[in-house]
């Protein structure tokens, strides 16, 4: 952008630049439609280009095996399917991403192994700038729907779980998933139920 004699760099960039992302993913954030939903919000995420993760040779069957209703909120969807139907299998390496985390927010437990662990383990990391960079972009250009789908997305990823998640009581200090459950059991379901709780 310039102006008279000074050149400017646009919001876009600037944007790019605070959150340390690549150029390639600055663009699909920038192409994406202002009406995002929470799925094709999570569809960008994982297509950036700082998840570079390639499908190694045995880990189809247990990604394919993710993409069930009751295991993961967001199920992989054939593309332009009317009816929403599932991909029935994975083929591209963002498929990958958006199955892994998508696991990761969901209630149920999943055994990854070392390799998995690791990629899980920087998505969860990396995850919640690009979709705070995004919130930054879509606040910026007056797409307020996006806006708020992106910063929930954000949060989630830092909290390792969806808001609306069975396991909110986990997000409490000393709190895991043992204590959460017997927690749980005893009816305090929710943070809200927790502090309302007879000490």
């Amino acid at each position: 952008q310039q102006t008279g004699e000074a050149i400017k760099p646009m919001e876009p960039g600037r944007i790019m630049c605070r959150f340390y992302l690549r150029f390639e993913t600055m663009k699909l954030i920038c192409e994406a439609p202002a009406n995002l939903s929470m799925y094709n919000l999570l569809v960008t995420l994982s297509q950036a280009k700082e998840f570079d993760f390639r499908i190694r040779k045995g880990e189809k069957k247990l990604l394919n095996g993710l993409n069930h209703a009751g295991r993961i909120k967001h199920l992989l969807l054939k593309p332009d399917s009317k009816k929403m139907a599932k991909l029935p299998a994975i083929k591209d390496k963002w498929h990958k991403v958006f199955l892994l985390a998508n696991a990761a927010l969901s209630p149920g437990r999943i055994e990854l192994d070392a390799s998995l662990r690791g990629e899980l383990s920087v998505i969860l990391h990396v995850g919640p700038r690009i979709a705070q960079a995004a919130a930054r972009y879509f606040r910026h250009t007056g797409a307020f729907a996006a806006t708020a789908q992106a910063q929930q997305l954000a949060t989630c990823l830092r909290q390792h779980m969806w808001h609306n998640s069975v396991r909110q009581v986990e997000q409490l200090r000393n709190v895991g998933r043992v204590i959460g459950e017997r927690l749980r059991g005893a009816g305090y379901d929710t943070v809200a139920a927790v502090a309302a709780a007879d000490p």
